[in-house]
């Protein structure tokens, strides 16, 4: 498939897929959303201490929807924000009400434009807060 950069007024720049060999059917250039890294904080982490999550992607069409639900252990337990660029850090306190150290859960779903949807699964472990 070739594609073509149409320049408008204004400068405004616009892809177009080219003609498919079946006979002048436009075809639209596919954006595959995908999961680039995640990054989840080292350890230890500790009942009450600030941590940060963090998830790149590449590909897929801005602005993408990122939306965090961690299953327990955060205070927050969801964020949800909108990013013009493809990296989006959420910033959390750890929690954890038990007597030992617990192993929580956590999704991060990015949507773009188009409604492609690519998710990452995560889980972490937080030790109580020996001054409580």
């Amino acid at each position: 498939m070739r594609f073509l950069l149409l320049v408008l007024a204004a400068g405004t720049a616009v892809w177009l897929a080219g003609c498919s060999s079946t006979g002048g059917i436009w075809e639209t250039p596919v954006f595959n959303l995908k999961i680039g890294e995640m990054t989840v904080p080292a350890g230890p982490l500790v009942s009450g201490d600030p941590a940060t999550f963090t998830v790149s992607w590449r590909d897929g069409r801005s602005p993408f929807q990122v939306e965090w639900t961690f299953e327990e252990g955060t205070q927050p337990s969801e964020l949800t924000a909108t990013e013009p660029g493809q990296q989006h850090s959420a910033a959390v306190t750890l929690l954890n009400n038990n007597a030992e150290a617990t192993q929580f859960y956590g999704v991060v779903i990015i949507t773009d434009q188009d409604q492609s949807e690519v998710r990452a699964n995560f889980s972490f472990t937080v030790e109580p807060n020996p001054a409580s």
